[in-house]
């Protein structure tokens, strides 16, 4: 971590961990043993984090990350303007977002995301 940098708040998965600080969001793939990193922008506030199974979800201000255990890396979908997140639901390997202007989904084992509008 960096100087000044300070953990917010962790989510921890049998095959994953997610570590969100003031400056980043930082993930851990436990079968390949390896960190990656997403950093925030400067007015960029992460109002939730949350995981099931293979995939764990950071919802900021700005865009939706996506974390896999399968492909590691950081997935990002930015938000349209005035566009406000209702709900986000899980099951092991997929994730949904659905916001004021869409539906999105993040299925862990091909690591990108789907729009419904």
């Amino acid at each position: 971590m960096g100087v000044e940098e300070q953990v917010e708040r962790h989510h921890v998965l049998p095959r994953l961990l997610v570590v969100q600080t003031n400056r980043r969001v930082h993930g851990f793939q436990e079968s390949r043993g390896h960190w990656f990193s997403a950093a925030l922008g400067p007015n960029e506030l992460v109002k939730q984090v949350q995981g099931r199974g293979h995939v764990v979800i950071a919802i900021t201000s700005e865009r939706a990350l996506a974390f896999s255990a399968f492909t590691g890396g950081f997935f990002t979908v930015r938000w349209t303007a005035n566009e406000q997140v209702h709900a986000v639901d899980q099951t092991n390997d997929a994730a949904m977002v659905r916001t004021s202007a869409r539906h999105l989904t993040f299925r862990s084992q091909t690591g990108g995301w789907a729009e419904m509008r």
